[in-house]
């Protein structure tokens, strides 16, 4: 098992490495912040119930992002969002 946690964009990819039992985070950009919505799908299709632990937020602060926090800290913590948004 690799505890080293990378950075991914795709939430297949994601779920693929969830299922192997590798430690990622889920980046959460402009292209790509409704796909957050198909984790579920992917679970079940690689029939899997692990999950991933950290999103990391690289898009300007918007309702998704503060509905994440409300889950960061509900979690009490078990579930870790980073706003890692840099303007270019």
């Amino acid at each position: 098992m690799n505890n080293q946690n990378k950075t991914l964009y795709d939430i297949k990819e994601v779920t693929k490495a969830c299922a192997r039992g590798e430690t990622v985070s889920f980046a959460i950009t402009s292209k790509n912040k409704y796909s957050l919505f198909l984790f579920t799908y992917y679970q079940y299709k690689y029939n899997t119930n692990k999950e991933f632990k950290h999103i990391s937020y690289q898009k300007p602060k918007d309702l998704l992002f503060y509905f994440l926090k409300l889950v960061s800290k509900i979690s009490f913590g078990y579930y870790k969002l980073t706003y890692d948004y840099k303007i270019h």
